[in-house]
C-alpha cells in the first residue's frame, strides 16, 4: 500500500480587495495647489500641459496612459520581433490642487472631490523643498501640514456623503413598495387612444378647409395652394419629397396626378406612425417586426454575464415594452403571444440561444405581464371612451359603420363576416368589460330605465320581474319616467304600467318605489360611466388587468422580498428560495442529479449577509468620524462588495510622492522626509516615492543617450519607472503576455481574478473551456534574460508573468 500523501495546509482566505472589479482603472494625481503635480504628469506622458506658478492653473482633469516598463516585454519583443506589440499602460488623470474647506466647496473643492471619487487610486504629491519663485498656498512648506489637509478633506467629503446616503436608505426603507408596474401602467392609460389615427385627424381638417373653398366658390376643381393654407394654418410643413400617394381602388391618371403634386406613389400595406395601415389586423405577419426587435435586443444583450436580477429588469423595462404600441390597438394572436413570452422566459433562465436550461419556477411571481392579458386590458381603453366621447370622430365613425345599442354605450353585436374588421375584435372584449361598469344617471336619456344597471347591481328588470312583466314600456329611459313636481324644487318617478295592481301585489310595488326614491339625486350634465375597481371612478389599464388576470390564492410574502431595498439579485434569490427552488444538492437530486446528500446553510447565509448590511453604513460613519480612512479598516468581504458600490474617496489607495529639489534628490537627504516618513507610518504605512521634478523635467528634455549620461555621471536614477510600476500595482492591477509573430501583447487583469476569468481576458472561448493554451511560469525559466529556447513560427507562447 502506498503511503499517505500529507495533508496540504489550506491556503488562507485571500482578503477582499477595495475598489471596482475591472482591468480598466485608473489613478490621479492629487495634492495642495503649486505642489508640482502637472510637472510630474508632464514628465510622466511626455506631454507639455501647462504648468504655472499660481493656484488652479488647472480646473478640468488631464487625462493620458502611460507605458508600464517591463523588461521581460522588451526580452518578449526581442525573441519573436512582432507585428505588433501592446504593452501594459495605466491610465494617469492629473487633478487640480486641493484646498483646506474643499469638501464645503472652497476653491471649487466640489468639482474637484467628484473627479477624485472617478478614479480608482491616488498619487498624493507632497512639495519637500522650498523656493521662493514657486508660491504655496498657505505662504509656508509644511508637507505633514499638507498631509493632514488632504486627508482630512477626503474623509469629511465621505462623512458627508455617507449622512446623505443614510437619509436616502431610510426614506426609502420607509416607502418600500416597488412601483415599477404601476408606474409603466399609468404611463400607458395617459397615453391619447386617437395617436393610432392620428392621420385622420389631419386629413379631416385638410378636408373641410377643401370643402369651404368650394361652397365659397375661391376654387374650382383642384388648387395646389390649398395645401400652403393647410401649412399656414397648421405650421406643418408638407415635404413632398417623402410623401406618397397611395390610391384606394382603382384611380385613372395617378401618374399624372403624382408628377403634378412631385411625390411619389405608394401602394397598401404601408407602415404609417409605426403602425401597419392596410394590412390584415389578424394575420401574424404584422408581428414580426416586433418579434425581430425582441430578437435584435436579445442579441445586444450577453446574456450569460447578467444575474437575474438584472434579466428581470431588462425584461420589464425594454423587451415587455417594445409591442406596447401594437397591443394597444390590435389583437394578439394567442401564438404570437405565446412566443413572445417563451422569448422573455428563455432569456430569463438563460435558455436563449444554443444552450438550454430548465426554468426553477413555472410561472407567476415576477410581475413580468401576460401579453394576452395586458392586450385585453388596454383595448378596454377603446371601449371605455367609446361610451364617454360621444363627439369625436373616431367614434363617430365607428358608430355610424356598426351601430349604438339604445344608450350608445357600445356598439351592437357583430356577428356578420364581412366588413367587421379590427373594431370586432375589440368590441369581442365587451362581456368581460361591462361587469366592472356602473351607469351614472345624469339627464338620464341614455340609460334605459329596467334594462341598464343605475340604481344597485343588478338592473330593475331582474330585481323585479314581475313589475317587468307589466310594463307599458320596457324601452323607456330614465328621463322619460321622471316629471318635475309642481314646486319645480325636485323630481318625481312617473312610471306607467298596462294594468292595475291586486292587493297582494301592493307591498310589492311599494317597495319598488321605495327604491326608486332613493334614487332621486343625480349629477349635472350628461350620463356617464363610473369604473368600480377604483376608488374615484375613473378607468386605469391597471384595475383592469388585475381583475383579468389569474388571482391564485397562494399566500406569498412579496412585499418582503421585492418591496424592500436591496438590489434586483439579491431579491430575486431570496424569491427562488422561498419557493424551495435554489439548486441545492437536494432539488438536484430530485431532478435526476446523482449527488452526495448535503445541503449549504444558504438561508443563515442571506440573513447574516442582510444583517451586515444593515449595521453597515453606521459602521463606516464610526470609523470615519474617528479620523480613520477605510481603505486601513478590516472589513468583511460582504462589507467589502457593498461599500465597492459607494466608491468612497479615504476607501482609494495611496502611494505617497515627495518632491524634492535636485540636490536633495542627488545626496538622498532632505529635511521634511523623515516627519512625512513618521506620519505615514502612524496612519497606515503606504508606500513612500521620493523624486524630483526639477530633475525630471531636465531628464525629459534631453535626448535619451545624454540623459543616461547624465544620470550616471551624478550617480542618480530617474523615478518615472518606480512610480509608474508603483502605482499600478497599488490600484490592484497585474498582466500576464501572450506572444507570438503577430502579436506580443500584455493582458491587464485586476488581482484575484481566477484562471479561468483571466484566461476570459484574451477570448471568452478560453473561460467557456474551448480552447486550450500553454502556459508558461517565470520560475520555470529563472531571468528573462537568461532564455534560451526557440519557438516556431506556428507556436505562441502563452506566459504567466503577474507584475
Amino acid at each position: 500500500m502506498p503511503p499517505k500523501a500529507a495533508k496540504s495546509k489550506e491556503a488562507p482566505a485571500e482578503r477582499a480587495i477595495l475598489g471596482r472589479f475591472s482591468s480598466h482603472l485608473k489613478i490621479g494625481i492629487v495634492g495642495l495647489p503649486n505642489v508640482g503635480k502637472s510637472t510630474l504628469f508632464n514628465t510622466l506622458t511626455k506631454l507639455a500641459i501647462p504648468a504655472e506658478n499660481f493656484p488652479f492653473c488647472t480646473i478640468e482633469p488631464n487625462e493620458a496612459r502611460v507605458n508600464v516598463p517591463d523588461e521581460r516585454f522588451e526580452w518578449l519583443c526581442k525573441s519573436f520581433k512582432p507585428k505588433s506589440e501592446v504593452s501594459a499602460f495605466l491610465e494617469i488623470h492629473d487633478i487640480a490642487g486641493l484646498v483646506r474647506g474643499a469638501h464645503q466647496g472652497q476653491g471649487l473643492g466640489n468639482s474637484f472631490l467628484s473627479h477624485i471619487r472617478a478614479v480608482d487610486g491616488i498619487f498624493h504629491v507632497l512639495r519637500a523643498f522650498e523656493d521662493p519663485d514657486i508660491i504655496h498656498v498657505d505662504d509656508t512648506v509644511d508637507p505633514v501640514r499638507d498631509l493632514e489637509i488632504i486627508s482630512e478633506e477626503l474623509r469629511l467629503k465621505d462623512i458627508e456623503f455617507m449622512e446623505r446616503r443614510i437619509e436616502d436608505v431610510e426614506k426609502s426603507m420607509k416607502r418600500s413598495n416597488d412601483k415599477q408596474l404601476k408606474i409603466e401602467l399609468e404611463l400607458c392609460q395617459k397615453g391619447d387612444p386617437l395617436s393610432p389615427l392620428l392621420f385622420l385627424l389631419v386629413m379631416e381638417v385638410l378636408s373641410r378647409m377643401l370643402r369651404k373653398t368650394v361652397e365659397c366658390g375661391f376654387i374650382t376643381g383642384f388648387n395646389l395652394g390649398i395645401l400652403t393654407f393647410f401649412e399656414a394654418v397648421t405650421g406643418l410643413r408638407v415635404n413632398m419629397s417623402k410623401s406618397e400617394m397611395v390610391p384606394v381602388g382603382v384611380v385613372p391618371n395617378l401618374r399624372v396626378l403624382a408628377d403634378i403634386m412631385g411625390c411619389r406613389i405608394g401602394s397598401l400595406p404601408m407602415s404609417y406612425l409605426g403602425m401597419p395601415l392596410g394590412a390584415n389586423f389578424k394575420s401574424k405577419a404584422i408581428w414580426n417586426s416586433i418579434l425581430e426587435k425582441m430578437e435584435h435586443k436579445l442579441a445586444g444583450w450577453k446574456s450569460l454575464y447578467l444575474s437575474r436580477g438584472g434579466g428581470l429588469t431588462l425584461i420589464k423595462s425594454t423587451l415587455s415594452s417594445l409591442p406596447m404600441y401594437y397591443l394597444s390597438l390590435f389583437t394578439i394572436p394567442i401564438s404570437v403571444a405565446n412566443r413572445m413570452e417563451r422569448i422573455q422566459r428563455n432569456f430569463l433562465w438563460g435558455s436563449y440561444g444554443d444552450g438550454v436550461t430548465t426554468p426553477l419556477v413555472n410561472h407567476g411571481g415576477l410581475g413580468v405581464r401576460k401579453f394576452a392579458v395586458f392586450n385585453k386590458a388596454l383595448l378596454g381603453k377603446w371601449l371605455w371612451c367609446f361610451g364617454l366621447e360621444e363627439s369625436r370622430l373616431w367614434r363617430r365613425v365607428i358608430a355610424s359603420k356598426y351601430g349604438v345599442n339604445s344608450g350608445g354605450w357600445h356598439t351592437r353585436s357583430i356577428r356578420g363576416s364581412h366588413g367587421c374588421g379590427l373594431w370586432r375584435s375589440i368590441n369581442s372584449g365587451w362581456a368581460d368589460f361591462a361587469p366592472y361598469v356602473d351607469l351614472v344617471v345624469g339627464n338620464g336619456d341614455r340609460i334605459l330605465f329596467w334594462i341598464d344597471r343605475w340604481c344597485g347591481d343588478r338592473p330593475l328588470k331582474d330585481v323585479f320581474p314581475d313589475l317587468y312583466a307589466c310594463a307599458s314600456n320596457r324601452q323607456t329611459t330614465i328621463a322619460s319616467s321622471l316629471i318635475r313636481s309642481a314646486s319645480g324644487s325636485r323630481f318625481e318617478w312617473n312610471v306607467y304600467f298596462v294594468r292595475n295592481f291586486n292587493d297582494w301585489e301592493v307591498e310589492r310595488v311599494a317597495s319598488f318605489f321605495e327604491l326608486l326614491h332613493s334614487h332621486t339625486s343625480f349629477k349635472e350634465g350628461g350620463d356617464g360611466l363610473r369604473w368600480r375597481l377604483t376608488s374615484n371612478g375613473i378607468f386605469t389599464i391597471r384595475s383592469y388587468y388585475l381583475a383579468l388576470r389569474d388571482n391564485h390564492s397562494v399566500t406569498f410574502p412579496w412585499k418582503a422580498i421585492w418591496g424592500v431595498h436591496a438590489p434586483r439579485r439579491v431579491a430575486f434569490f431570496a424569491w427562488t428560495a422561498s419557493w424551495g427552488r435554489i439548486l441545492t444538492a437536494d432539488n438536484l437530486m430530485r431532478r435526476g442529479y446523482q449527488l452526495a446528500g448535503w445541503c449549504w446553510g444558504v438561508l443563515d447565509l442571506f440573513f447574516g449577509w442582510y444583517n451586515g448590511l444593515g449595521k453597515h453604513h453606521s459602521k463606516v460613519k464610526a470609523w470615519l468620524n474617528d479620523g480613520k480612512d477605510v481603505r486601513l479598516g478590516d472589513w468583511k468581504a460582504a462589507e467589502v462588495e457593498i461599500m465597492n458600490t459607494l466608491q468612497l474617496l479615504s476607501a482609494k489607495p495611496v502611494v505617497y510622492l515627495v518632491n524634492m529639489n535636485e540636490k536633495d534628490y542627488q545626496r538622498k537627504k532632505n529635511k521634511f522626509l523623515p516627519k512625512i516618513h513618521a506620519w505615514v507610518q502612524e496612519h497606515g504605512g503606504e508606500t513612500i516615492i521620493p523624486f524630483s521634478g526639477a530633475l525630471e523635467r531636465n531628464l525629459a528634455d534631453m535626448p535619451e543617450d545624454e540623459a543616461a549620461k547624465y544620470c550616471e555621471q551624478n550617480n542618480v536614477q530617474s523615478a518615472l519607472p518606480k512610480i509608474i510600476k508603483t502605482g499600478f500595482s497599488a490600484i490592484n492591477l497585474i498582466y500576464f503576455f501572450t506572444a507570438g509573430p503577430d502579436e506580443v501583447k500584455c493582458w491587464q487583469i485586476r488581482r484575484q481574478t481566477k484562471a479561468p476569468q483571466a484566461a476570459g481576458a484574451i477570448h471568452t472561448d478560453f473561460e467557456r473551456g474551448f480552447i486550450c493554451a500553454e502556459v508558461v511560469p517565470n520560475s520555470l525559466f529563472g531571468s528573462p534574460l537568461n532564455w534560451s529556447f526557440s519557438f516556431s513560427s506556428n507556436t505562441a507562447l502563452k506566459v504567466a508573468l503577474p507584475l
